[in-house]
């Protein structure tokens, strides 16, 4: 078993010991012995025997009772409660939801009405406030039974290092073929779920079908041999590893007469139904399979997942090791055929994405808490931990024979459209609250009505199984075999989809019929929503007092005010929300009743979350709400116009309700500060500047490797390079390509260059040794691999994996070239060798429609003057105006080998139209089919050609496209290349001998000399190491359990909680999001905010710029080589270095661009202003040293050198920023990365968990 398993068989066994005469070994051996006893009883079902046969079965199953009895167990009064709640669950809460509903009711009615009042209007003041108090009283039920009872984890055993042959799992996604891009991504999703959950028991499939028809189509559509080509496609990419496969499984579409349509049979259930009767081999419902068929016939379990639900990684194993767990194992009885013990189906919790959340402040709001927290593991849920079972949502694992058995032919057909409920009440479903799937939330308010009208029509269509006889597949009744808890679980969703109706009511006739004073019906209604909330609260304080949590009492205070919000937008969208419920009801309860048809009517997540633009019945209400609160108005004005007064306040929040889910449309976090031109420009000038560094040194004569650093006074270039600086190397290439500063052409030489130079670098074990010369590509001693410089670097090789294919889905021509050019001749004009009026010409044109042409007819020989004119030629100069006139010849290059169509010269071609002439917006990848397409046009274009200036225009334009042709071909081939050969190294190195077994966390790194990984080990979560840990954990390397070991030490600085780092650097914090997403709320992100917060703060009462971190200072040896130092703001350090200087390096602020945006552009160009910035961009710093302790009058040394690395930083900083991060996007898109990105979606506690309290 897995260690939570045999934590919580050790802590029964403790207390059993403490509240017995019995010791601990004497517990365990009367355990031991009856598992024994039963395991010699022969038993006629073989599950009741294994489950028995268990010593888990008298610690924590249902042999605890008698167990306990026979030891002599004293139960303390919580443990009596507890067991008396567990024992008779029906009798206590069901009966305990009616006390209080009634109870609030007579409260109510008592305050508001008199002696006087009618007996009739007494009996409607009942009546109205039922369903609303019995919302109240179910949410208070709910809070005390989950007070009273702790959750508990249910036994897995642990398969994380393999799972058995006989528990051989399918992940099974149902799913939609729609469109092309969906389909790709559905083929993606499965390749990350894989990644984070294979093994070679372990295979995943997808379940498809086509889109509904309202006419016979053909079955044999391009969107199934896509799909079919792309599974193909994977299970060759990772065929021999013993990883497990994939398949694909696609039904053909039959009529509907009920829902008038062709479509897949039974939508969903009838996927799963179809694949549960192909695995027990009863009947093939697929006509077209793909993959390994004969691993179908091992299967025993499957895990279905909704299109877009992620599946974090190891989270198949584990629900694998719970349902395989003798406990959990199904048990059916004879006579019902349904489920009484174990579980045929287990559910796992369900969390909200961190992106989704942060989409919308729709989202935000009502998703919830989202992000994980390390420190818990069960969490409270009423009917798991009062039954033992759950509710079913549809995702989660089951086993095949179980369900089969007791969902076959149990259910009519074309009758119920939300079948997970009364699917886990026949086949008992557990909730496993430790283990989650992640799903997005709706992201605007029509999407997520529509997905409540699509789940209230689904609640309304199980309505028979309250009663003593259901329908089964043929109609036919028959003895209904849930149980009560199950009938409650469907009778409290048509109660809670009724509330919101009764709730609008009691407000409309509070204010119009109802005895008493209409103020008095407005606050008992306001009362009854807010009430829940307020008790909860209280209940918690009052708890968190007692028991000395003031944490407790700040998260109580938390979600308190977010409750308080989601109850008063409750109420402003109060009559929409009666609309939808009542419409869900009426329309299903007339399908089911008089038409039958259009029961199954669907849509699905994906289509309602792009669907703004549909109009539906549901979006149509909306638009009603002023209108509705304007007649309620009148109508209180003349029945009763006293309660105008108390209506008002009200009336006008239902007619703002239009506005408020504009509002709740819009995003939950301020976007990118949208920055001035003038900004954008500044920014793109220390761009270019820094790009030319390594354009300066990245060249043959350093192996097209970069040097380390280069000095200014005395000049001297460090000729060694790290596995970092390799890296940046790459990916500041990408930037600059993305910034037009260099063509895709271009960028594959150069980058090929490197690459070819990485394969002759001695390695091991696939990493590079931390430095190497540049000219002789020799290591240099002493021979070390270092965790972190490795983790970057196959960071950096995953970046530029997936930028070479990000490349093929972009445009050959790109504005962005223009841009580019025109940041060389903005340098030019600020030496003054450009005239301005001439540059603002171009700039005004490069915005045009028509950017090509001015590039092309900018006259070179002007540049080529500049760089000629002894009086103003400097080397600045002579470098801006060659790197011009190169932008200049590469984008007439690039024109004539690529788009030759789009040259001056064709002009008249292109405006004739008769040859429909591509637009250069065409994609890469699609070039070569469109030029081929394109020399057919030509031929036959030449066939009627008359007269010769077009025939010969066509000639000449047909010789440059079939060139173009091969050109085209040979660029994607090299770009595909190059990233298959950056995901090689990538994937040859090897991390797992970095790993320290004892601390479970990586080593600094490996001594080679010695042949063992060092000692020392990072363990730190704010430190630039978590990156290379990250990577690690993708690659499988190394266990996702050393994430959760990093220390989270926290520290407070101005009240703010952020984590603590070694030195207080603002790189540990900011240099990993270079590559990885930091996600709005997270953990990591309050880090990074209040880090950078503090840094300002610490240099602000000195009134000097802000930024420190590791980098060259102003102190030199004897040879004139800058000191190098970590400097970092002492309040966030554990370490305080023996170096005492006040350092300060603008490449920390552009690390802070996307956090604090305005703030990093005022410092940046402070620094500018007091003269930082030359030929490199920013120096490397400023040394403040020997002014620290002043106030005022600060003298700086600046350090007049540039690292390698900084550099990077600098450029990967401003692609981001600038390109809407893509540096990001590039690492994010590896399947890899995807499949480990929610480590990143931890969720800050409010409590600083202690230093002791974390393995180090």
């Amino acid at each position: 078993m897995d260690f939570e398993s045999r934590n919580l068989y050790r802590e029964k066994l403790v207390l059993i010991a403490e509240r017995s005469d019995s010791t601990e070994i004497e517990v365990a051996s009367q355990a031991l012995e009856l598992a024994r006893q039963s395991q010699q009883q022969p038993a006629e079902d073989s599950r009741i025997a294994l489950r028995e046969s268990h010593v888990g079965y008298y610690l924590v199953g249902a042999g605890s009772a008698e167990f306990r009895a026979r030891i002599g167990f004293r139960p303390s009064l919580a443990h009596k409660i507890r067991g008396l709640l567990r024992s008779h669950p029906d009798e206590f809460y069901l009966p305990g939801i009616e006390i209080l509903t009634f109870g609030l009711m007579s409260a109510i009615v008592l305050l508001l009405t008199s002696t006087f009042t009618s007996p009739i209007l007494i009996l409607l003041s009942m009546l109205v406030l039922l369903l609303p108090c019995s919302q109240s009283a179910v949410q208070l039920m709910n809070y005390l039974t989950t007070a009273l009872l702790r959750p508990e984890i249910l036994p897995k055993f642990d398969f994380s290092k393999d799972i058995p042959e006989d528990c051989t799992t399918l992940v099974a996604v149902p799913a939609l073929l729609l469109n092309e891009k969906q389909v790709r991504r559905l083929v993606e999703n499965l390749e990350v779920r894989f990644l984070g959950n294979h093994n070679r028991n372990l295979h995943f499939a997808l379940l498809t079908d086509l889109a509904d028809s309202p006419v016979p189509s053909r079955e044999d559509d391009p969107l199934v041999d896509l799909c079919s080509n792309l599974v193909k496609e994977l299970n060759e990419k990772y065929s021999g590893k013993n990883m497990g496969s994939f398949l694909m499984l696609h039904r053909h579409r039959i009529y509907n007469p009920r829902e008038k349509v062709w479509m897949g049979w039974e939508r969903k259930r009838g996927k799963l139904m179809d694949l549960n009767k192909l695995l027990t081999r009863e009947r093939d419902s697929f006509p077209v399979k793909v993959g390994d068929l004969a691993l179908l016939a091992e299967v025993s379990f499957v895990i279905t997942l909704d299109a877009d639900t992620e599946l974090p990684r190891g989270s198949a194993h584990r629900l694998i090791g719970t349902l395989a767990h003798p406990l959990n194992r199904a048990v059916i009885d004879p006579e019902k055929n349904v489920v009484v013990a174990g579980y045929g189906i287990l559910q796992p919790r369900v969390r909200i994405s961190v992106h989704s959340a942060s989409s919308s402040r729709l989202a935000n709001i009502y998703s919830g808490q989202t992000g994980f927290d390390i420190y818990t593991r069960a969490v409270s849920d009423i009917y798991q931990d009062l039954y033992g079972e759950g509710i079913f949502a549809g995702k989660g694992i089951y086993e095949v024979e179980t369900v089969h058995k007791v969902l076959d032919r149990r259910f009519p057909q074309n009758a119920l459209l939300s079948h997970d409920l009364i699917e886990g009440a026949y086949a008992r479903a557990g909730l496993v609250t430790d283990v989650e799937v992640i799903e997005d939330y709706p992201s605007h308010y029509s999407a997520y009505n529509r997905r409540k009208h699509r789940w209230l029509r689904g609640d309304w269509q199980i309505t028979s199984w309250l009663f003593s006889r259901v329908p089964d597949e043929t109609g036919r009744k028959v003895p209904n075999p849930i149980s009560l808890v199950s009938q409650w679980k469907i009778l409290d969703n048509l109660r809670r989809s009724l509330v919101e109706p009764a709730t609008f009511l009691l407000f409309v006739l509070g204010w119009l019929v109802l005895p008493g004073y209409a103020r008095s019906w407005t606050l008992a209604t306001a009362f009854i929503l807010f009430m829940p909330v307020w008790f909860e609260f209280l209940f918690t304080l009052v708890r968190s007092i007692a028991e000395r949590k003031m944490a407790v009492a700040r998260e109580a205070l938390s979600a308190l005010f977010s409750s308080n919000v989601g109850t008063l937008l409750n109420i402003i969208f109060l009559p929409h929300q009666m609309l939808v419920s009542l419409d869900a009801v009426v329309r299903t309860l007339i399908r089911r009743v008089f038409t039958r048809q259009r029961l199954l009517e669907w849509e699905t997540a994906a289509e309602a979350e792009a669907g703004v633009a549909k109009r539906t019945p549901v979006d149509a209400y909306l638009n009603w709400m002023p209108v509705i609160a304007i007649l309620l108005g009148l109508i209180v004005f003349l029945v009763r116009r006293p309660a105008l007064v108390a209506a008002v306040p009200v009336l006008v929040l239902w007619a703002c309700s239009k506005l408020v889910s504009k509002w709740l449309d819009s995003p939950a976090f301020m976007a990118q500060a949208e920055i001035s031109e003038k900004d954008r420009l500044f920014l793109r000038r220390a761009a270019i500047r820094t790009c030319r560094y390594f354009a300066e040194f990245s060249t043959e004569k350093h192996n097209w490797l970069i040097p380390d650093n280069v000095q200014e006074e005395p000049f001297e270039v460090a000729p060694r390079v790290s596995p970092t600086n390799v890296g940046f190397l790459l990916n500041v290439r990408q930037v600059a390509c993305e910034l037009g500063y260099l063509t895709p052409a271009e960028f594959v030489e150069k980058t090929s260059h490197t690459l070819s130079t990485i394969r002759k670098m001695p390695r091991h074990r696939g990493h590079l040794y931390n430095w190497y010369d540049t000219q002789t590509l020799q290591p240099l001693p002493p021979l070390f691999v270092s965790s972190v410089d490795s983790g970057n670097l196959a960071a950096s090789l995953w970046t530029l994996q997936q930028g070479c294919l990000h490349l093929l889905d972009q445009p050959i021509l790109r504005r962005e070239l223009a841009y580019g050019f025109l940041d060389h001749l903005r340098e030019l004009t600020e030496l003054d060798v450009f005239p301005k009026r001439l540059l603002a010409r171009i700039e005004a044109k490069s915005h045009a429609k028509n950017w090509i042409d001015p590039l092309l007819k900018f006259p070179a020989a002007a540049l080529a003057r500049i760089a000629a004119d002894e009086k103003k030629s400097t080397k600045d100069t002579r470098w801006f105006s060659g790197q011009a006139l190169a932008r200049l010849s590469q984008f007439r290059r690039t024109l004539v080998r690529f788009t030759p169509w789009m040259l001056p010269d064709f002009a008249d071609l292109r405006a004739e139209g008769s040859l429909s002439l591509p637009r250069q917006d065409v994609k890469l990848k699609d070039l070569p089919d469109l030029l081929t397409r394109l020399a057919t046009r030509l031929h036959v274009a030449l066939e009627s050609a008359s007269p010769p200036a077009s025939r010969d225009s066509l000639e000449r334009l047909l010789s440059l496209v079939s060139g173009a042709r091969m050109d085209c071909v040979r660029l994607i081939q090299d770009l595909q290349l190059l990233a298959a050969d950056a995901g090689k190294f990538a994937e040859e190195m090897e991390f797992g001998f970095l790993w320290n077994r004892q601390r479970k966390i990586m080593s600094i790194g490996f001594e080679s000399e010695k042949n063992q990984i060092h000692a020392a080990c990072y363990y730190l979560l704010a430190s630039e190491s978590r990156l290379g840990t990250f990577v690690a954990i993708a690659k499988d390397e190394v266990p996702s359990e050393t994430w959760f070991l990093l220390s989270r030490i926290h520290t407070t600085d101005q009240g703010r909680a952020v984590l603590i780092s070694w030195t207080g650097t603002m790189f540990e914090y900011l240099m990993p999001t270079l590559w990885m997403r930091s996600y709005p709320g997270t953990l990591l992100d309050r880090s990074h905010h209040s880090a950078v917060l503090s840094h300002q703060e610490f240099t602000a009462p000195k009134r000097i710029p802000w930024g420190i971190s590791e980098c060259a200072y102003a102190e030199r040896n004897d040879r004139g080589d800058y000191g190098y130092h970590a400097f970092g703001v002492p309040q966030l350090a554990l370490f305080h270095g023996d170096v005492e200087a006040l350092v300060i390096s603008p490449y920390s602020t552009f690390l802070a661009l996307n956090i604090f945006p305005k703030a990093s552009l005022i410092n940046l160009r402070r620094m500018q202003q007091d003269g930082w910035f030359s030929t490199y961009g920013f120096y490397e710093s400023a040394d403040f040293t020997s002014s620290r302790n002043r106030t005022w009058r600060h003298e700086r040394e600046l350090v007049r050198c540039w690292m390698a690395h900084h550099q990077g930083m600098t450029l990967l900083a401003l692609g981001n920023f600038l390109a809407d991060g893509i540096v990001q996007t590039w690492f994010h898109s590896h399947p890899r990365v995807q499949a480990t990105e929610l480590l990143l979606h931890e969720r800050p506690v409010n409590y600083m968990p202690s230093q002791g309290a974390v393995a180090v």
